[in-house]
């Protein structure tokens, strides 16, 4: 090494600053007494050093990133319903600069042109028959991450025959549906492609798909051959075909297929097989009682889907453990389902879509809200519950949270504290925080409530606990709510990032939240909620505008107790009936914030119910 060589570094990348000492080294090792160039890959950064006699100069560069908008990018044609393609990209021109500054590019429009990411192949499990018509479930997508991969999205189809595209649950049977679970890996980083409208849908140019890179499917044939239930209330013998039917109505509308699904890890199997498992947590349906039981009593599945690829052979699939938490059984009364004694069938008894987290040590978080219905006297009286669920290597273990909530009253100001409205869940590796809103109706007065609970549980591997209980002038957004999504979001330094609003509007079958819609944090180290910043000011977010998972591709960091390095947090809304970037009313929007939420930036001109995700660079794959 030339330790007299003059070598000049120049960052074309702020965030390389890092590999200054590395450039210096990788010069003076250029050999002497010649003009010559070489370049390496470090990080991802490209470092190209020149050298021309005594002097050196090095050049750090970054390559573009993307953020991934999941939810796949639809758009109609003529005489056709919408085509389902491809996951939407916004390009970060910058790479990882722009995650660390102030953003000041325009927005990122979808047509006429964009990039996006291909649809992965598919691995299937389970058995699934040959599909005459699919109708896709309402429920969106959860997100999730597998390291080197990038986004994981959840999404329910129905498979069956006939054109039942009007309440569909009611005029199918067990033997001619499936739900099939589709767990969609984008590698947007790996595989890029340009799309454009086209007369038909989208064209598409550069759309390989690199091999190696696959998602699964799991049909619910899995439920049934492995505990003997089902995803929804399926018929023995539905009637025959009638959409005006208001009985059908009523049977279709009481269905609540949902799954949620979570990393575990990746490795090499005792094979010598690559391998990457993921948790499933699916709504089951373990007992019907007649074919008019539009309820029956519900469960929770869990299975633990192993993918495997070997070396000379085709990817396939592993169901390598399973449980059944069956409501009827078990030693909490809440959650037993009330049978109807004349009609011999389940009152409504329903779990909501979990809220995931894993820990460091490998164990996995599972958040529900519980409701459950008793008919006394021509009306229900309801007795709800909140309920934690702990996996951790095959044992799962449950604690109830709170509960029955339903109607609860603080004794101390007379506010609903009934734990309605689960924001999300998000943990730092070693705890886990739950969100959760009150109702803001005083059912007592009939009227609206000027402040609402919020409630923070803390969660462990040794159970749950209420960290926090307060009242604040914000609310939850409706949005939020029906979305089910997990709108918390570790930001780095003990804070986690959720987002609320500030005012509601109700009217006749409208539920809008018009406010501004702002960033608040709840800090675990001092056990403190504030307000962050405004992401957008009194913009109307309406009954059919959601906000997806929150992502978080820098966090913050502090030493000796002050803040050295503030969080990159991307949030994005989008509609509920139109998938990411889908030209109408509900395309969303898709906002940066390089100051942990205290000012935000648009992004993107559309958004997506799902979420957003920072995939990485074009060499180096977010881990």
């Amino acid at each position: 090494m030339n330790l007299r060589l003059g070598v000049t570094v120049k960052l074309l990348a702020a965030s390389a600053a890092w590999l200054r000492d590395e450039a210096v080294r990788f010069a003076r090792s250029l050999p002497g007494a010649m003009n010559m160039t070489r370049s390496r890959i470090v990080d991802g950064y490209i470092m190209k050093a020149s050298r021309v006699g005594s002097r050196a100069t090095v050049y750090l560069i970054d390559t573009p990133g993307a953020v991934a908008v999941p939810g796949r990018a639809l758009i109609s044609g003529p005489g056709s319903s919408y085509e389902p393609t491809h996951c939407a990209l916004i390009d970060l021109p910058g790479g990882r600069d722009d995650l660390g500054r102030a953003w000041d590019g325009e927005p990122a429009e979808l047509l006429p042109g964009h990039s996006g990411c291909p649809p992965l192949p598919v691995v299937l499990g389970g058995t699934l028959a040959p599909a005459v018509s699919v109708i896709e479930s309402r429920i969106q997508p959860s997100l999730s991450v597998r390291p080197g991969v990038g986004v994981a999205e959840l999404t329910l189809p129905l498979y069956m025959p006939g054109p039942y595209v009007v309440n569909p649950y009611a005029f199918v049977g067990r033997a001619d549906s499936n739900i099939v679970y589709l767990l969609n890996l984008y590698a947007p980083a790996i595989a890029r492609a340009r799309y454009t409208a086209g007369g038909d849908g989208w064209d598409v140019s550069d759309g390989d798909v690199p091999s190696g890179i696959w998602s699964i499917a799991v049909s619910d044939s899995a439920l049934w051959d492995t505990a003997g239930v089902l995803p929804f209330c399926k018929r023995v013998a539905p009637p025959a075909y009638d959409p005006g039917s208001t009985d059908a109505t009523v049977f279709s509308a009481a269905q609540q297929p949902w799954g949620r699904a979570i990393h575990l890890g990746a490795g090499i199997d005792g094979e010598g097989q690559s391998y990457f498992d993921t948790l499933v947590v699916i709504h089951a349906v373990v007992d019907m009682r007649n074919d008019d039981d539009r309820y029956g009593a519900k469960g929770l599945w869990f299975g633990v889907v192993r993918g495997i690829q070997p070396e000379s052979a085709g990817p396939y699939l592993d169901l390598t453990w399973f449980s059944l938490d069956d409501t009827r059984l078990g030693g909490e009364p809440l959650m037993v389902p009330v049978l109807d004694p004349v009609d011999d069938v389940y009152s409504s008894n329903v779990l909501y879509p979990a809220m995931l987290a894993r820990l460091d040590s490998g164990q996995v978080i599972a958040v529900v809200q519980h409701l459950n219905y008793a008919a006394v006297a021509d009306s229900f009286v309801p007795f709800n519950a909140v309920y934690a669920y702990r996996w951790s290597n095959g044992v799962l273990a449950k604690d109830l949270v709170a509960g029955p909530i339903a109607a609860m009253v603080d004794p101390t100001d007379g506010q609903p504290h009934d734990f309605s409205f689960p924001l999300g869940i998000d943990t730092d590796g070693e705890t886990a925080y739950a969100v959760f809103f009150s109702s803001d109706v005083d059912y007592s007065a009939g009227a609206r409530t000027t402040e609402t609970s919020i409630d923070i549980v803390a969660l462990t591997a040794a159970g749950a606990v209420v960290v926090l209980s307060d009242l604040i002038p914000q609310r939850y957004c409706r949005n939020i709510v029906e979305s089910r999504f997990s709108c918390v979001r570790y930001i780095g330094n003990g804070k986690y990032l959720f987002p609320a609003t500030d005012q509601i509007e109700i009217s006749p079958g409208v539920f809008n939240s018009r406010g501004d819609l702002v960033a608040m944090i709840y800090d675990s180290t001092l056990n403190q909620l504030s307000v962050a910043g405004v992401v957008v000011a009194e913009h109307q977010l309406r009954t059919d505008l959601f906000i997806g998972a929150i992502d978080c591709p820098v966090v913050e960091r502090a030493a000796d107790g002050q803040v050295v390095r503030q969080a990159t947090v991307i949030l994005t809304f989008g509609g509920l009936g139109q998938a990411a970037g889908e030209p109408g009313i509900e395309a969303g929007m898709t906002f940066i914030s390089s100051d942990s939420g205290a000012t935000w930036s648009v992004l993107a001109n559309y958004g997506s119910p799902a979420g957003a995700y920072y995939c990485g660079t074009a060499l180096k794959v977010r881990q």
